[in-house]
């Protein structure tokens, strides 16, 4: 077998692959959407506010000892306090 005709034969073959229409929007027009959607997804996320703290939480607690931590963790004017930190 000649070389030449062999890498003929391929090139033409690679060729019939990568000029079809299918080759080309997967190879171009699924990156580009991707590259477009992505920054949108990450703004509309950064955008999404938290969860709001409404609710009631009951402890039973018979030692008395995790109550008052209980309480204390969850006053509402630290956790906003904490929020403020993270950021």
């Amino acid at each position: 077998m000649n070389p030449s005709k062999v890498m003929r034969i391929a090139g033409r073959e690679f060729a019939s692959t990568v000029l079809t229409k299918g080759f080309i929007i997967g190879a171009l027009v699924v990156p580009a959407m991707i590259a477009v959607v992505m920054p949108l997804v990450i703004l509309l996320v950064n955008m999404a506010k938290p969860p709001a703290d409404i609710g009631e939480l009951a402890v039973i607690d018979r030692s008395g000892e995790v109550a008052g931590l209980v309480a204390e963790r969850l006053d509402p004017e630290k956790i906003v306090e904490a929020r403020h930190e993270q950021q």
